[in-house]
Parts: C-alpha cells; structure tokens; sequence
C-alpha cells in the first residue's frame, strides 16, 4: 500500500529535534528550501537533523557531510528492509515538512501526521484543509518563512508534542477511508 495509517503508534520524543522531508521528485516538493531553511535553523539549533527520504540519487543540495544532514534516498515499500527503515524514521521524526512547489496530491503529509508529526507545507493546494490549525503554511519557495516555521516548531517540545497529537487526531477523523 502507499498510505499508510497506524492503528497505534509509539510515543515520540519530543524532545529530540527530527524533521522528515519525504519526496522522489526533490526539486517539486521544495526539497533545495528545505535544505536552505534548515542551514538557518541549525545556526541556533546545532542538534537539529534534517532526514530525506526519496531521490533516488543525492541532489547537489545534499552534499556530503552536510552537518545535521542524513540523505537516506529511495525507500521502497516493496522490499522489507527498506520499509522498516522508512517506518522506523516515521515513528523516530517529530515534525515533517514539505514545501511543494505544485502538488497533485500531497499523500506524504497526511502519512506524517498519522504519525503524531506537525508538518509544515505551502499554503496553496489542500495543504491548508489537510494541517488545518496542528502545523504551519508557508508561501513556496520562501527560504525565511519555512526556516521561521521549523524554528516555531523547534522551540517548544510541548506545542510539538500538542500539534502532533492533534496532526494525528485530524488524520485519523478527517482523512480516511472509511
């Protein structure tokens, strides 16, 4: 399956400073503002990591050795291994964040905060409807806004820990199948 909802998940640490970014196509889904807002975040929350999952092969923004960085490429969910990598770092990260430059569809998000993840998104599309008041919009491609939003994030375990528990509750009453 390619969405996922846990009937049941683990408690997060709050308290740690994981951001997941979930994209194959890195440019599309924000993936260069992700890395530029993150280098700002890190200058005052040098504990923070950035987690990528998705391109296949390591974009130019994801050097190696990028402090804070850990570049994980393309999990898939068809061979075990992998998956349990993907879902152990969706049960581990305490916020996602994808700020898509166009955005058919938006899966990842809801995935993320089925995990008790804030996520943090652009404000165009159905991201809005989707985080509602449990994470943060963003304008695309605005470096400063998305680094002020993880900053947001980061600052408080306590909000994290609310907006994820709400994240998950908005999931799991307005977002599934049934």
């Amino acid at each position: 399956p390619s969405f996922v909802f846990p009937e049941e998940i683990r408690p997060k640490d709050f308290g740690t400073k994981r951001i997941l970014f979930v994209g194959i196509d890195f440019d599309r889904k924000g993936g260069d503002a992700v890395v530029d807002a993150f280098r700002i975040v890190r200058q005052s929350h040098p504990e923070a990591e950035l987690h990528v999952v998705g391109p296949p092969q390591r974009p130019p923004a994801l050097a190696e050795g990028a402090a804070g960085i850990e570049y994980h490429g393309r999990l898939s969910r068809e061979k075990p291994e992998e998956r349990a990598r993907f879902f152990e770092l969706m049960e581990r990260c305490t916020r996602f964040v994808m700020p898509s430059t166009y955005e058919p569809d938006g899966v990842a998000i809801l995935e993320a905060m089925a995990y008790g993840m804030p996520a943090i998104a652009t404000d165009r599309w159905a991201f809005p409807e989707m985080i509602g008041e449990t994470g943060a919009v963003v304008p695309p491609d605005d470096v400063d806004a998305l680094a002020a939003s993880i900053h947001w994030m980061l600052d408080d375990p306590e909000r994290r820990a609310s907006l994820g528990g709400a994240a998950r509750a908005r999931v799991l009453e307005r977002f599934r199948w049934d």
